[in-house]
């Protein structure tokens, strides 16, 4: 936009009927065209403008929404800054304190946040795409910690990247709110996870609130505590949340992205995710393993699934006690690949332990995870107690000598096993002579 075009506008509208401003940000030039703005009108021409916005949030946000896209590592791009916020402040905002109502901003820091609200008295809506820590945020400033913003009444944050000390501050610090939108993309599991913090934050410090929109999530590493879904959803479940405020919530293991989300808006999902969900519901709800698809009109559908197929993908504690959980209320799961999910031997017992009180499971892979003897004592259980798996896959396990003996045992107690791969295990002849023997036996049986 030049200043030709600029000027045009000011031919076909009367300023003092403008409500309402808005800076795209689909290109670098915004603050540039910002700063042209200012300089051909006096803001205060705008008598009656109400709310402004400096870039699209939306189609940002739901980007960094995207469950595949969040990265705690990520940082959002340095165009969507303003280099002097400040200037922006006291140039425009300043010169509209006492109309405008309504701010978008795309990013902004603690410290820029803090002075926003202090020099518009009358703001009621504001919302921010992405928000965190700069290094020139005071973090013991004592003179404002315990200002208060009446006049807010709804915040939205879309990337929250502060610490839950910050979190804690900033809403502190607007006890009025009645809306709350919160988004954050963590590193880590952290009090943001907790139902109880956000209970006691709200019951004291924000009675007003009457809708907490939220969507939280934290990448599963491998060397971090467990917390399993169904553990982070009981906080949740408390009455505060179910009836007294009846904000009801869901908690998904994305199995494929290493994800753990909790949140009571929509997200958007990968095509093919696999998810381990749990829900706070008014009544009792229960584990559920789900696969999103992307349908031909590009919506998402959840369904349940018969065959769960995690070849390949590291088999953590997380995951195994999740999916313990998942099985103990599931009723379609016919078919299960761990092919190559370097199963140890703690887990795989973890695992068949959950499968001996699952009826369901017909074909089960282990394929490539090297369970050797010991491994071999927990699958030659789970034949001798289940009576439900027709195949079973063990290819490449290291099943030989004692190993290939506690299976055989466990063979000889089974009565429906049907199709049993026991491909490059290293099987002597003599071994393999037994093993005949006892399927010989079972085919007569």
């Amino acid at each position: 936009m030049s200043e030709n075009d600029i000027l045009l506008v000011t031919h076909l509208v009367s300023l003092e009927n403008i409500r309402s401003i808005v800076f795209s940000d689909r290109d670098a030039s915004r603050e540039h065209i910002i700063g042209l703005f200012s300089s051909i009108f006096d803001i205060q021409q705008f008598s009656k403008l109400n709310s402004l916005t400096f870039g699209r949030v939306d189609r940002w946000s739901k980007a960094r929404h995207t469950i595949v896209l969040c990265d705690s590592n990520q940082h959002i791009p340095t165009q969507l800054y303003f280099n002097n916020l400040e200037n922006l402040i006291e140039n425009i905002l300043s010169s509209v304190h006492s109309t405008l109502q309504h701010l978008t901003l795309l990013a902004c820091n603690y410290s820029q946040y803090r002075h926003i609200l202090h020099c518009l008295p009358n703001l009621k809506t504001f919302v921010i795409g992405y928000f965190e820590l700069s290094s020139n945020d005071e973090v013991n400033d004592s003179s404002r910690a315990d200002e208060k913003y009446q006049q807010l009444i709804s915040l939205t944050i879309l990337d929250c990247q502060l610490l839950i000390e910050y979190i804690r501050l900033i809403l502190i610090s607007v006890p009025s709110l009645t809306y709350l939108k919160l988004i954050s993309f963590r590193s880590v599991y952290g009090p943001v996870f907790d139902g109880s913090f956000w209970e006691q934050l709200i019951q004291i410090r924000l009675s007003k609130l009457k809708k907490f929109e939220f969507c939280f999530t934290y990448r599963i590493r491998k060397d971090a505590r467990v917390h399993t879904v169904n553990s982070i959803i009981a906080s949740f479940r408390t009455p505060f949340w179910l009836y007294n405020k009846q904000w009801f919530t869901t908690c998904d293991h994305l199995i494929k992205s290493s994800y753990v989300a909790i949140y009571t808006i929509p997200i958007y999902l990968n095509d093919h995710e696999l998810s381990i969900r749990y829900d706070a519901m008014p009544i009792n709800s229960v584990c559920r393993l789900i696969e999103y698809r992307t349908t031909d009109d590009n919506l998402i559908t959840e369904e349940n699934i018969s065959t769960l197929n995690l070849h390949g993908l590291s088999m953590g504690e997380q995951v195994i006690c999740d999916l313990t959980d998942a099985l103990s209320n599931n009723t379609t799961l016919k078919v299960l690949d761990l092919q190559g999910t370097n199963l140890d031997v703690e887990r795989l017992e973890q695992l068949t332990d959950a499968l001996e009180k699952y009826t369901k499971l017909t074909t089960l892979h282990l394929g490539n995870n090297q369970i050797g003897i010991f491994g071999a004592q927990y699958v030659a259980r789970l034949l001798r107690n289940k009576s439900t798996i027709e195949t079973l896959y063990l290819p490449s396990n290291r099943i030989r000598n004692e190993a290939l003996q506690y299976l055989m045992n466990g063979l000889e107690d089974n009565r429906t096993v049907t199709t049993l791969d026991l491909q490059s295990n290293g099987i002597e002849d003599s071994e393999v002579q037994y093993l005949a023997m006892i399927l010989s036996k079972k085919l007569h049986f």
